[in-house]
């Protein structure tokens, strides 16, 4: 009798110990990965600027991301909107704080030069209005949670300014936040290196990057083809656009962000 009252003394008190220093070994268990296991990036971007075909090359290079909670496969993460893809990058402190407690400290941003990405959208407008010129209204549907601009290069500047200042903040978190151009990734003679550069602890071969390249994923433009996107790639879809709407895109684009991407264009 007396050893099991001790017994019960000792269980009693390892209970009082973790529940006043507010332990929970539940919530250890789910917020910290195993430091074995290699946590997928989370990939980021406006509509028609390649996530999809990154997201394919990442889990073509490591299969284990497949089962990844944060990247989309077409029906949403499984962490929720805080980690939506084509979602504005603001309220940088609870998206960083997400990333982070999930061990996913990288982040692969995918931008997209504004004249090719308004021949996308002009094609796969997803919930915004149909703009036919870059004169006319272009706003998401509230219910997208997205941003809302009165004119959709605009919105393009708008979100990649946000994009930068996420870089920038993240960064100083402790996050590997790196902008992935979508002309870089379909380019045929460096699009790999490129790749490579960008994840460096990535193992995906050069075979398996033009596999991917080479099958049935969206190529975002007008047509969908990894030929034609190339081609819109080449001259930023000038060939495509009427030369008003053309340079009006370009005109009203934030120049210091054109620089910074090296997007240059022949009017």
């Amino acid at each position: 009798v007396f050893i099991l009252i001790i017994e019960w003394i000792i269980l009693f008190t390892l209970v009082y110990i973790i529940m006043t220093n507010n332990y929970s070994f539940i919530d250890k268990i789910a917020s910290k990965p195993s430091s074995k296991s290699k946590q997928s990036p989370w990939v980021v971007g406006l509509y028609n600027t390649g996530t999809n075909l990154e997201t394919k090359l990442l889990v073509k290079s490591d299969a284990s991301y497949r089962r990844s909670d944060v990247l989309d496969f077409g029906s949403g993460n499984r962490r929720g909107y805080v980690c939506w893809k084509h979602r504005l990058l603001n309220r940088e402190e609870q998206l960083i704080h997400t990333l982070l407690k999930f061990g996913h400290n990288r982040v692969i941003i995918m931008v997209r030069s504004p004249t090719a990405w308004y021949l996308g959208m002009k094609k796969s407008s997803y919930d915004a209005k149909r703009p036919q010129l870059p004169s006319d209204p272009f706003r998401l549907k509230k219910r997208e949670h997205s941003w809302n601009q009165d004119n959709f290069v605009y919105a393009w500047n708008h979100y990649m300014k946000t994009a930068l200042a996420f870089q920038q903040i993240a960064s100083e978190k402790g996050l590997d936040v790196r902008i992935l151009k979508y002309e870089d990734l379909i380019d045929e003679a460096k699009g790999y290196d490129i790749w490579k550069s960008t994840h460096p602890d990535e193992s995906l071969t050069k075979k398996q990057f033009i596999s991917v390249l080479n099958t049935k994923a969206k190529h975002h433009g007008n047509p969908r083809s990894l030929k034609a996107a190339r081609s819109i790639a080449q001259d930023h879809g000038k060939s495509l656009l009427d030369p008003k709407d053309f340079k009006y895109i370009i005109d009203h684009a934030d120049k210091d962000i054109l620089t910074l991407l090296n997007y240059t264009y022949d009017i």
